[in-house]
């Protein structure tokens, strides 16, 4: 999965939101995101492995086993991809 080249993260204060960055340069607000999720999305940035990507998240914030981290990026890789911010 590739995140599309418009759409990038914005951490702020508040929280972290998906933003829409137009060919100008103007910034529009999408949707907000949770930490984990953001997590997620800079290691799809960058390439990672499903696994990588997994045991990276299960260390930095524990409480869930691997296979459980597993099925929800496979859940979020989907949204990402339904919701036009990604694509296969």
């Amino acid at each position: 999965m590739k995140i599309k080249p418009e759409y990038t993260l914005r951490f702020e204060e508040e929280g972290v939101s998906v933003v829409r960055v137009s060919p100008a340069g103007e910034v529009t607000p999408v949707s907000p995101i949770s930490d984990t999720a953001a997590m997620a999305w800079e290691g799809f940035e960058r390439g990672f492995s499903r696994p990588e990507l997994a045991e990276a998240i299960v260390t930095e914030f524990g409480g869930v086993t691997r296979e459980q981290v597993e099925q929800e990026l496979d859940e979020l890789a989907a949204q990402l991809i339904a919701l036009g911010y990604a694509e296969e």
